[in-house]
């Protein structure tokens, strides 16, 4: 197919939203291991600390919808660059920030900058990328955020080690700068101006889809919970039946490894298949392998189910971001993605609150085994719904060259079209 035909190329994704995405991505591991204890340093309790530490997710969840409405006005590129120098001024801030307080406050911005650049990241490739080859696109997009949740880390022990906890956000500032240098010089896929930039309300895309959200909706944010879940059951688990604390690592990091290697074939069956190629498994695979893993007390055990539960989540990379940009209406697509978005964020905090509450009350066992056992539910449901089958061979992608784009004048269409 002809590039009008099929959007733009992966391979031109790769200076404008791959490579910002592995050093942002970098520049957000690198401070997640930093951000409690810089806390401490500047005079927090742990507990202060640990609220810090969250205030990076509710600032992302808080402006979720904001930045929905934001990207209306300016459009996808705009918000992208907007959502970077935001992150620059944040993470500049945290470093110099005085105390804890000025501290909290610059990691609650960089929250809602992380949710302009999430949010006009997925907008873009939903514009510029043919529906045929988003499941690809968008699952290199999440492999993305993955190489940098294992580079960050790295990079700023070594930082911390060599120069201060200050110096690893100077680290991440830079790593900012480089990744809106990529995006800037990058080659332009200019966005039509239309439906999917249409000022309509918040309420109106979520009423216009009430299944879509009680059943992709629902399932995709026990996705986002599982994943939350994951992070907490496996070192918990391991620390329970006697692993020390670097034989977690090493199983935590195998995992990691495994969900890496199967993002993109994930993306490829979504494509060639349909999106229950991914989901399913996705779901499965996590709910199975949590509770497999509390039925084992042996290093063996733990590292079969784990390494389960990485292949599991790596089936899932990009998938709640693909699933949005498939059901998207086309027009207020910017503000049905921002909800998408919220719900995924909702998930990934949702999660670790179950297993806290229902461990307060009854085990953090049952608690685990109750949200692996709602993952498989989930994996059920999504197999047996008609909402997860592949975009339309006809489709064809909003963002057209300059050439092949219509006047910045043409008329919008005020007929609201939100049916699936």
């Amino acid at each position: 197919m002809s590039r009008t035909d099929q959007g733009a190329s992966l391979r031109s994704l790769m200076i404008p939203v791959y490579a910002p995405g592995i050093l942002l991505g970098t520049a957000q591991g690198a401070i997640i291991p930093f951000t409690p204890l810089t806390a401490t340093s500047l005079g927090a309790t742990v507990a202060i600390a640990g609220l810090i530490t969250a205030a990076r997710g509710l600032g992302t969840m808080a402006f979720d919808i904001p930045a929905g409405r934001l990207m209306a006005r300016v459009g996808d590129r705009r918000a992208m660059l907007l959502g970077t120098v935001t992150m620059f001024i944040s993470l500049v801030g945290s470093a110099l920030s005085p105390n804890a307080l000025v501290f909290g406050l610059f990691t609650v911005l960089y929250g809602c900058a992380w949710a302009i650049w999430m949010l006009s990241r997925m907008t873009y490739i939903s514009a510029v990328v043919a529906p045929l080859m988003r499941g690809r696109a968008l699952s290199a997009l999440g492999a993305t955020s993955r190489v940098g949740a294992l580079a960050g880390p790295l990079a700023g022990a070594l930082i911390a080690h060599a120069m201060g906890l200050s110096d690893v956000f100077y680290l991440a500032a830079a790593l900012t700068v480089l990744g809106g240098a990529c995006f800037m010089f990058g080659p332009e896929h200019d966005l039509r101006r239309g439906d999917q930039h249409a000022r309509v309300s918040i309420k109106s895309v979520v009423s216009a889809s009430p299944k879509t959200f009680a059943v992709i909706g629902s399932g995709s944010l026990m996705v986002s919970a599982m994943r939350g879940s994951r992070q907490i059951v496996i070192p918990l688990w391991g620390e329970h039946v006697g692993l020390s604390p670097s034989t977690i690592g090493v199983i935590f990091g195998i995992s990691a490894a495994a969900d890496l290697l199967v993002s993109y074939p994930a993306g490829v069956l979504s494509d060639r298949w349909d999106r229950r190629a991914a989901a399913v498994p996705c779901l499965a695979l996590l709910g199975l392998g949590q509770i497999g893993l509390l039925t084992t007390s042996t290093l063996i055990g733990v590292t079969i189910a784990s390494l389960v539960m990485g292949i599991g989540n790596g089936f899932g990379s990009g998938i709640v971001m693909t699933l949005g940009t498939d059901l998207a209406p086309e027009r207020g697509r910017a503000q049905f993605l921002a909800v998408w978005r919220l719900v995924s964020d909702t998930g990934l905090t949702a999660g670790p609150f179950f297993l806290s509450a229902v461990a307060a009350v009854l085990s953090f066992t049952t608690g685990a085994v109750a949200l692996g056992a709602m993952a498989v539910g989930a994996a059920v449901m999504f197999q047996r719904s008609e909402l997860l089958k592949g975009p339309s061979t006809d489709a064809v992608p909003q963002a057209l060259d300059p050439a092949t784009a219509p006047p910045p004048d043409t008329p919008v269409s005020e007929e609201p079209s939100l049916e699936h």
